[in-house]
């Protein structure tokens, strides 16, 4: 069985639309899916006009939260979708959005001349949508030619951004964390729509596997109920690690490719980057129960 459980839309920082994941998912003979779009389950209102027989989905959404002054993601899996929309429409407030963005914005700007690129003048937040302030000044960096040859990283806005932007120990950090909820407020809000809280790539933020355990055995506290143990970017020491976790601790197991389309190049739906291989058994102890499965 080919089974993919993190896979974005372009419901949020995605460039495929669900229908095209949905192409995508036949082409590739997947038969297990989640699209797993931050902050929004749009996708799954996509998917009623949308012939998905032969494929089975899990709904899910992926939510951020604040740990130690950095973004970190938390996957729910097997969601109630009429609950998890109410939920987070009690969250979204288009006011804030705009004043949050406008704030990142002006860091950014900053952030980026003090390491020497050459920004435009006059950039404006319109819409307060996810990480337009981010955009807005990836945009103008990349359309001068003495930013890429400088920084030829920045072709690659989403590392670029892991990389250095939520990374604490780059030049180029920008610290978001205020404007994110807590992991106890992450994972309740998850378990509150009927799904499972899962761990999203815990290997990939620039940790030792020792600091990775501690983040985990935190969230553990709040009722974590997984990791994600396969991911795109994460080495076969990462696996073994976050595997050993797991079982030691006896939560459950989760992979997919964290599929972007064109923002990470690099990472093909089901393949990751060539060797991302889901097997059922990592993951039937949980997905053979789900309440919601499509």
């Amino acid at each position: 069985m080919n089974i993919d459980l993190h896979i974005h839309t372009n419901n949020s920082d995605g460039d495929d639309s669900t229908k095209e994941i949905i192409k995508k998912t036949r082409d590739n003979d997947i038969e297990l899916i989640s699209i797993t779009d931050h902050d929004t389950v749009m996708a799954y209102d996509d998917l009623k006009y949308i012939n998905t027989d032969g494929i089975k989905i899990i709904p899910a959404v992926e939510l951020s939260y604040a740990y130690n002054h950095e973004m970190r993601d938390i996957l729910g899996y097997d969601i109630d979708l009429e609950k998890m929309k109410k939920i987070l429409k009690r969250y979204e407030s288009k006011e804030e959005d705009i004043k949050k963005e406008k704030e990142l914005l002006k860091e950014y700007i900053k952030v980026f001349k003090d390491n020497g690129f050459i920004i435009d003048d006059g950039l404006e937040i319109i819409d307060g949508e996810k990480n337009e302030g981010y955009k807005k000044v990836i945009i103008s960096a990349v359309s001068h030619e003495e930013n890429v040859s400088k920084f030829p990283q920045i072709m690659n806005p989403s590392a670029f951004f892991w990389d250095n932007c939520a990374n604490k120990k780059s030049s180029f950090y920008v610290d978001e964390s205020r404007f994110f909820k807590t992991i106890k407020d992450t994972v309740e809000i998850i378990h509150e729509a009927g799904g499972l809280a899962f761990f999203a790539h815990p290997c990939i933020h620039h940790m030792s596997h020792n600091e990775v355990g501690k983040m985990l055995d935190e969230a553990r506290k709040y009722g974590l109920d997984g990791v994600e143990v396969l991911h795109a970017k994460h080495s076969d020491e990462d696996v073994e690690y976050l595997l050993n976790y797991a079982n030691n601790n006896r939560i459950y197991k989760s992979g997919g490719s964290d599929y972007h389309g064109s923002p990470k190049p690099d990472i093909k739906i089901l393949i990751g980057r060539g060797n991302l291989n889901v097997e059922f058994d990592l993951i039937k102890d949980w997905t053979q129960n789900c309440k919601y499965m499509l």
